[in-house]
């Protein structure tokens, strides 16, 4: 026998699990340390000693923590909703969650639905690229709209790929802008010992910045683009609060003139 989503009970995540995916990045960094100080011969033993107690130390501490994060959730019951952290319960009432929705406004983050409540938010992650908890996630975002009877913007696959592709392309844009003013260290080499090294160090250093300046363009373009479409797409429903994303070629245009102020000083300091 099927059962109807309002009558499951749905267990979505307290916190995202891009939480834990940065934890994993700390990992690989101990690591990579690791193996490049393997290479480097100046009191090796002894920073290979320091870099491994902290490797073990992070590992033990990430391990705890991501296992109590994980057992952190919201269980959406028939009659409220169980809010579960560090082996913590605490039930909240489903007339309490309508109250805080008719005085304060759901928020549309670039990474969840933040639901309100008397005191906090319930979040509503996206997560991208896990399908399976997006659907749980999802599934308890109808059951509590069910719940509360509030007109609530729908969390679409729609507009969650547009959320994610106007994160990507902001994202993009830092990344282009950090580069290209690092690019500028190559104008240094302006006058390295031959010629030709000089102008083959100076050149990459012109390509990186070239290109980074052609795929920051791009960003602005297309973040525009996706900024149009989520602003449409929530115009149904002005009470709902939407983070305040401006994109706009002033940013491009403040970037190339920084860089090129940085490549003259760089050159002729």
């Amino acid at each position: 026998m099927k059962i109807k989503i309002r009558e499951k009970e749905h267990e979505i995540p307290m916190f995202s699990e891009r939480v834990t995916r940065r934890m994993d990045s700390g990992v690989v960094l101990f690591i990579i340390i690791f193996i490049l100080v393997d290479i480097i011969e100046v009191e090796r033993g002894r920073l290979q000693t320091m870099i491994l107690t902290g490797l073990i130390l992070f590992i033990v501490v990430y391990g705890c923590l991501s296992h109590f994060l994980k057992k952190c959730v919201w269980r959406l019951q028939k009659d409220s909703i169980k809010k579960v952290m560090f082996g913590i319960s605490k039930d909240i009432s489903y007339e309490e969650m309508t109250e805080a929705l008719q005085t304060r406004k759901v928020k549309i983050t670039s990474k969840a639905f933040l639901v309100p409540k008397r005191r906090g938010y319930i979040a509503f992650y996206y997560e991208v690229g896990n399908a399976d908890l997006q659907k749980k996630i999802k599934e308890g975002y109808e059951f509590l709209v069910e719940k509360t009877s509030v007109k609530l913007p729908k969390l679409s696959q729609k507009t969650i790929r547009q959320m994610d592709r106007s994160f990507f392309y902001r994202i993009t844009r830092i990344k282009c802008s950090a580069i290209m003013l690092v690019a500028s260290f190559f104008m240094i080499f302006v006058e390295y010992e031959t010629i030709l090294a000089s102008i083959i160090i100076v050149g990459v250093g012109q390509v990186i910045q070239y290109n980074m300046l052609n795929k920051l363009f791009k960003a602005v373009y297309f973040e525009k683009k996706e900024e149009e479409k989520i602003q449409k797409t929530f115009e149904p429903y002005p009470d709902v609060k939407l983070r305040k994303v401006k994109p706009s070629y002033v940013h491009l245009a403040v970037m190339a003139v920084l860089t090129a102020a940085l490549n003259l000083f760089w050159m002729f300091i």
